[in-house]
């Protein structure tokens, strides 16, 4: 040590506190590079670095005697300029701030809890962390007369929230040098088990979502580019697997604190905005006020503008596609998540039948465009949902969201003509499919369901705004045709689920979108056999033998109980209950029987008790002999399924439930359909 520049020891009570607000919060080391803020975390960041006291060290002596020459020149001055306004009649100046800072850090004591001095340090610290010092920020000389004003006042106060970040790159907001500040680290997660999730999701999860995450090898990458992608991943995995529970309920709730966080960073990555595309399609019971975010940060984050660039970069390189460079990489990644947002979204506006957020920009529209320059089976895959999309957009923007409204039958061309486009859609997009070397034929078999799940969606039109009784309300003999073919749909749509070896191979790992599809069609079976029996000819026994397999696939799904196809399960069990005991209901009161006397045993009346196996014509509730099915004899028993007895140790559904993980309402699960 040099003795001629000896240290002074430090006070009592002037200990330097250990960390910043942000890194006592996280519980993570704070380091300071030099005698002030901001520490390496805060600026790597980009957050602001407060401390709740003064965090400079005592100063050496010779740097304390330069701090008594400059507080004594600000006595002279400030003596010299009282004297000057009492001459003109003038108060005097108040205490200077900048004498009790200064002698703060001479003395290397701690300043008082109530000082103004403390006070004006930590909002002086936070005031600087707002001023933009990105070295790309534009100066205060570039204005034109046609900016946006958000801009102009950017530019007369340079406040980084106003300032859109545009297309950073991964690298530019990941911290190699820096131990991540994840669920890992901190030992909420071991290392084993958050390499088994990871793992498993990048070797066929992702698959389904298009490989939305393909560029990452492994555990490693994912979390050095964003702890919210990687967070995401881990919770959406641990969700399809049974014996992962647990780790579901961990993950969850750190995927909630990141999203807290998120929603008031101004520092944000595509990295973290492709985390928030894989929790929007499988996390159904926040993935409408995930998808909100998520386009919101995505137009700051200028992913709106990505299209054009993209082609333009692809046309420059037209000769050598295989091999893009970095930026074009860039351009097209984004522009696929820009795309996967749309999805999303119209998606959501589908399932909750609300208006959707997107519009359709230059991106959508010509998607056409995009697929001719960069033409390959991820993008097929995408696009083809993109334009799937665009007419069931039109078909909303037609008949409008009010399922309670009735549709003209004038009206009935344009039903006939976006089935005409649905057909026509799914005949071009099957052309070009190609299956996956991960997947197999799934790409094929998902369109096919997206085929029957937009039929039944337009052709379903038919039945809004219609009663029950024929005479009083009918339903239009224009629209008996339209209404068989949504009935016809939505028997193709369980068809192809209990049947397709490769539909049930990715049942459990499938976006939220499709169980919630499927679910809707098996209530619409359900409503259509019972509600407008009179209305249409639909076989109830054919009914209960369609929904059957459906409720027996979502109960044996190898995956937690907090899974969508496990509440799916459990609801419908419940609603072909209660269907199959109104079906008793109407057979004994069109015999002249007791109802009640139905539900006290298992046997059906003697007249079915035949040889002959019933059926129930849903049409009009008679009995007719049909052949034996494979399902039983008692297909229409109410013992069929047996009702779920609420247990007050569990819950209602009979599965162990978590208090401390708050969870939607059902609507939220996807089963407001239900």
């Amino acid at each position: 040590m040099d003795e001629s520049r000896p240290t002074q020891p430090t006070p009592p009570g002037s200990k330097r506190p250990t960390a910043c607000v942000q890194c006592q919060k996280h519980k993570v080391r704070c380091v300071l590079p030099g005698r002030k803020p901001p520490c390496h975390r805060c600026l790597g960041k980009r957050l602001p670095c407060v401390f709740k006291k003064d965090p400079t060290y005592p100063l050496p002596s010779s740097e304390n005697r330069l701090l008594s020459a400059l507080l004594a020149d600000l006595e002279t001055l400030q003596s010299a300029v009282n004297e000057l306004r009492a001459a003109g009649d003038l108060p005097d100046l108040p205490a200077l701030q900048s004498t009790a800072a200064l002698g703060g850090l001479r003395s290397g004591s701690k300043l008082p809890e109530d000082s103004r001095c403390e006070e004006q340090y930590i909002s002086g610290a936070a005031s600087a962390e707002l001023i933009d010092k990105h070295p790309e920020a534009p100066s205060r000389d570039e204005t034109t007369a046609t900016q946006p004003p958000i801009q102009s006042l950017y530019q007369i106060t340079h406040l980084r929230s106003l300032r859109s970040q545009g297309l950073v790159s991964t690298d530019e907001t990941t911290h190699h040098g820096h131990e991540a500040d994840d669920l890992i680290s901190r030992k909420t997660l071991s290392m084993a088990d958050a390499k088994m999730l990871v793992n498993r999701y990048l070797r066929k999860t992702d698959h389904y979502l298009y490989g939305i995450a393909s560029e990452y090898k492994n555990l490693k990458e994912i979390r050095q580019a964003s702890p919210l992608l990687l967070t995401a991943i881990l919770t959406v995995e641990a969700l399809q697997r049974s014996e992962s529970e647990q780790l579901y309920r961990v993950c969850y709730a750190e995927f909630r604190n990141l999203m807290a966080d998120f929603l008031f960073s101004h520092s944000i990555s595509l990295e973290d905005l492709r985390g928030l595309c894989i929790a929007c399609f499988w996390l159904s019971d926040i993935s409408w006020s995930i998808s909100s975010v998520a386009i919101r940060r995505a137009v700051e984050l200028e992913l709106h503008k990505s299209f054009p660039m993209a082609i333009d970069a692809l046309k420059s390189q037209q000769q050598s596609p295989d091999t893009l460079d970095s930026r074009t990489k860039k351009l097209v990644d984004s522009v696929r998540i820009w795309h996967l947002l749309y999805i999303c979204d119209q998606h959501l506006a589908i399932l909750y039948g609300r208006p959707h957020i997107m519009r359709e920009d230059e991106g959508i529209q010509n998607w056409a465009l995009y697929l001719a320059i960069h033409r390959n089976p991820t993008d097929i895959r995408i696009l083809s949902q993109v334009a799937l999309l665009q007419i069931l957009r039109s078909v909303s923007e037609t008949f409008g969201q009010d399922s309670k409204r009735r549709v003209p039958v004038l009206l009935k061309p344009q039903l006939d003509a976006f089935l005409q486009q649905i057909d026509q859609w799914v005949n071009h997009w099957l052309g070009i499919s190609q299956d996956h070397p991960i997947i197999g034929a799934y790409p094929s078999k998902a369109i096919m369901l997206h085929h029957h799940f937009s039929k039944l969606l337009v052709s379903s039109h038919v039945f809004r705004g219609i009663g029950r009784y024929p005479i009083q309300d009918p339903l239009p003999v224009e629209f008996q045709g339209l209404a068989s073919v949504a009935i016809d749909s939505a028997r193709a749509v369980l068809e192809t689920t209990v049947t397709d070896p490769d539909i049930l191979d990715a049942f459990v790992g499938i976006p939220h979108y499709y169980q919630t599809m499927i679910a809707f069609a098996c209530s619409f079976l359900l409503k259509t056999a019972k509600v407008y029996r009179h209305q249409v000819s639909l076989n109830s026994t054919s009914v209960i033998g369609a929904i059957t397999p459906v409720i027996d696939l979502c109960l044996g799904a190898n995956c937690t109980s907090y899974h969508l196809a496990h509440w799916i399960g459990r609801g419908l069990r419940t609603l072909l209950n209660d269907y199959i005991k109104w079906l008793e209901h109407e057979g004994a009161r069109d015999q002249g029987l007791d109802p009640r006397s139905q539900g006290q045993s298992r046997n059906l009346p003697a007249a079915r008790s035949t040889s002959a196996h019933m059926d129930v014509d849903g049409s009009n509730g008679a009995w007719g002999p049909i052949l034996p099915n494979d399902y039983g004899e008692n297909l229409l028993s109410s013992t069929l399924y047996e009702s779920v007895q609420p247990d007050l140790e569990t819950n209602m559904f009979g599965f162990p439930w978590d208090p401390s993980i708050s969870f939607a309402s059902l609507e939220h699960m996807g089963l407001g359909l239900l």
